[in-house]
């Protein structure tokens, strides 16, 4: 049998949690009319670059004229004393309209993590921003975070994506996408980005190839840019073609990684064992130093030192060797990129000049067809004035020969 919902006194119970709710929230959170001079810009506020007189006196006449909808978010950092977090704009229009206070939202008992982050969202939750704008943002708030990574809330400083994710209003992989390109794509392909000739997509898989093919990919693009075709249709086929080139050169990569990464273990465990092998060696050569020993503890101790010596030679032959085919492998891997990079540049002034090719064709066979429609008008004229069968059978040809370059053309 269920077990009976015991409710009696569930009301009350529920009206006190709400009460104890409230007071909590109204200890960190209240509404109070604050002097302006009491208020301390916010440095890290990266929004307010974007601020000029103009707006700022567009935006006190709206506010006389219409009131101030939103109250500023300050944080309290000591007894009046407030720290800006939103609503610099607001402020500055009040003081220009010669008021000295302000109505705002006090937030209490805010570590510096918190305040960043508050910073962050009440701003970019009340605007919208370009490509370019979201990356510079997440590029100086990256810089700050890194404040954080040797305090207690590194890890709160880790939940950057999700930050990223919620103030854009964009789920975390796009979120990912962002802060990959901001960290790792490379100037000239940001500024492709900036101009909408790439999307975030095609961004963010570039960014993960390194330095020197990125560059590689903004100069296909770049070529590419270069065609005979509308804006829309290079854009379309310098992104198909860029992203060919980088699942081949990821697929090479993968390969040398795959290829190399046995001899990188390889590596570790010989550096590992060389250390320990010097370490024993220094032991033995301080203890035939000391003069402590006698004449068969020296003997074995030399022995030893030879040994050991050799083992010492042995580990640093073979790392050698390992370090020799770990750069053979990456060099073919250059190689092969730098193969790859140079058959697209081949593709592109293989199509280049077949356009061309084309083009000059088409201004062949037009002056072809005003020569023939010359000649006909002329038959034409003839046949008028003398009649004949050889003049007809002169126009059948033309005829036939301006529908065979008509066909041609479509």
């Amino acid at each position: 049998m269920a077990k009976k919902l015991n409710t009696a006194g569930a009301a009350a119970r529920f009206a006190k949690l709400a009460d104890t709710v409230e007071k909590e929230q109204k200890a960190v959170e209240r509404t109070e009319i604050i002097p302006i001079d009491s208020i301390v810009i916010n440095k890290d506020n990266i929004f307010s670059s974007n601020d000029t007189e103009e707006n700022i006196a567009e935006l006190a006449k709206n506010i006389e004229e219409n009131g101030m909808l939103h109250n500023i978010v300050v944080a309290e950092i000591e007894p009046d004393k407030y720290l800006l977090i939103s609503g610099e704009r607001r402020t500055k229009a009040v003081k220009l309209l010669g008021r000295d206070k302000i109505k705002a939202t006090i937030r209490s008992d805010l570590s510096e993590l918190d305040i960043l982050k508050m910073l962050f969202f009440a701003n970019s939750e009340t605007r919208e921003y370009t490509n370019e704008e979201k990356i510079q943002i997440i590029e100086k708030y990256l810089v700050k975070l890194n404040q954080f990574e040797s305090t207690s809330e590194k890890e709160a400083a880790k939940k950057f994506r999700e930050y990223v994710s919620q103030a854009f209003n964009i789920n975390e992989r796009q979120a990912s996408k962002l802060i990959t390109i901001t960290s790792e794509l490379s100037h000239s392909l940001k500024e492709l980005l900036y101009s909408d000739i790439i999307d975030i997509n095609t961004a963010a898989s570039l960014a993960q190839l390194p330095s020197k093919y990125q560059s590689y990919s903004a100069d296909i693009i770049n070529k590419a840019l270069k065609r005979n075709d509308s804006d829309s249709e290079n854009k379309k086929y310098a992104t198909v073609l860029v992203l060919s080139f980088a699942k081949q050169v990821k697929a090479v990569i993968s390969q040398t990684n795959t290829a190399v990464s046995k001899d990188r273990t390889s590596q570790i465990y010989h550096r590992r064992k060389l250390v320990q092998s010097e370490k024993e060696l220094s032991q033995i050569i301080q203890k035939l130093e000391s003069g402590s020993i006698n004449s068969g503890q020296m003997i074995d101790l030399t022995k030893e030192k030879e040994k050991t010596e050799q083992v010492i030679e042995k580990y640093n032959r073979t790392l050698k060797e390992l370090e020799t085919r770990i750069e053979v492998q990456l060099q073919l891997q250059h190689s092969k990129i730098d193969q790859i990079y140079e058959d697209k540049i081949s593709l592109m002034d293989r199509e280049a000049n077949c356009m061309q090719n084309e083009s000059e064709q088409e201004i062949q066979t037009k002056k072809i067809f005003r020569e023939l429609k010359t000649v006909d008008i002329a038959v034409k004229r003839l046949i008028e004035i003398c009649p004949s069968k050889e003049l007809e059978a002169i126009q059948e040809l033309l005829e036939q020969y301006k529908q065979e370059i008509e066909f041609s053309k479509k």
